[in-house]
């Protein structure tokens, strides 16, 4: 993997690599001095086996646009077999998250990467900015997506934190919740959740064994692998981190982007490379159904659509579609 750019300002300092164009690791410096690194980095960086991995898992790190957001499955999901058009690049979370951004500019506190998708692919080009905020333990981002063709397409940003080893000292805050919808169907053996099911709290999801399950508090004591997806209003979600006192913020556009996908990864997945190690929150918002790829987020009638939840963003060719989103961490008494 080639080496990553390095950019500081006067409250931290980034890396972002060129593959997938990645942010992270990230020290956040806080008014009390303490520096905090929030974000999740694979464990398995540095392995001898990392060379064989798919590139998106090679680096995973931080957070990254996925641009279309998910994977076509082999064998579609009842009732999500997906009626849209396949895009056919082959990449999970799309071309940009598997292949090397380029550097196109960069000042004392920001950086700007961009990637050319392949020729006859419906997107053309993404620009991606990352800028430190003066005075704040804070990132602004910029991401815009540009469109070679029209094309409905379903797309998500994927910060992802690190959860700590203790149960229950990860509290997450997602404002303007007004419903969500479990993974439907299951990611692994050890999954909580009830797939399908829905719930109105993040405290009260219906899981497997007909209990109530609170997702609000991770991570559980026993190893788990859940994905569940919920529609917001406020457009900001808190991850509170209690064992180390601090609290990051995802901030971003909710009529852009109106639901977000929590990915909780508690040492589930026991085989390579997640190897039952792996602790990780993704903290995904997205205008996607789940992450089932191409053909289920971008299909007009797919179960989460048929809710009122849209799952897709419909560009006109020569289109640039343009949000902001900003990351920051605080400290806690």
């Amino acid at each position: 993997m080639n080496p990553p750019w390095i950019m500081s300002w006067d409250h931290g300092a980034a890396e972002i690599h060129p593959l997938g164009g990645m942010l992270g690791p990230v020290l956040f410096t806080l008014p009390d001095g303490r520096c905090v690194q929030p974000f999740f980095v694979a464990p398995w960086i540095g392995d001898a086996s990392v060379p064989s991995l798919p590139p998106l898992l090679q680096g995973l790190r931080g957070e990254f646009p996925c641009v279309p957001f998910g994977a076509e499955r082999d064998t579609p999901i009842p009732g999500w077999q997906g009626r849209a058009a396949a895009i056919g690049d082959g990449a999970a979370h799309g071309h940009s998250a598997n292949h090397d951004w380029q550097l196109l500019d960069r000042g004392p506190d920001w950086i700007e990467i961009g990637i050319d998708y392949p020729a006859g692919h419906p997107v053309r080009r993404l620009r991606r900015r990352v800028s430190g905020r003066k005075g704040a333990a804070a990132l602004d981002l910029m991401l815009e997506v540009e469109a070679d063709r029209d094309i409905d397409l379903g797309i998500a940003l994927h910060p992802t934190f690190r959860l700590p080893e203790t149960a229950g000292a990860t509290e997450i805050e997602v404002a303007g919740l007004i419903k969500g919808m479990v993974f439907p169907a299951p990611l692994d053996s050890t999954g909580r959740a009830a797939p399908g099911a829905a719930f109105a709290r993040l405290d009260q999801v219906p899981g497997v064994d007909g209990a109530v399950i609170d997702f609000s508090r991770l991570p559980f004591a026993a190893p788990n692998e859940d994905l569940l997806q919920v529609q917001a209003t406020g457009g900001a979600v808190r991850v509170v981190n209690r064992q180390e006192a601090w609290a990051a913020h995802v901030e971003y556009d909710p009529v852009q982007f109106p639901s977000v996908i929590l990915w909780v990864s508690n040492r589930g997945w026991t085989g390579f490379p997640w190897s039952g190690r792996t602790r990780a929150l993704g903290i995904e918002p997205a205008r996607a159904a789940f992450d089932l790829g191409q053909t289920v987020s971008a299909d007009p009638d797919n179960p989460l659509v048929r809710t009122g939840v849209p799952t897709f963003f419909h560009l006109k060719a020569g289109e640039v579609l343009r949000t902001k989103y900003v990351i920051s961490v605080e400290g806690l008494s």
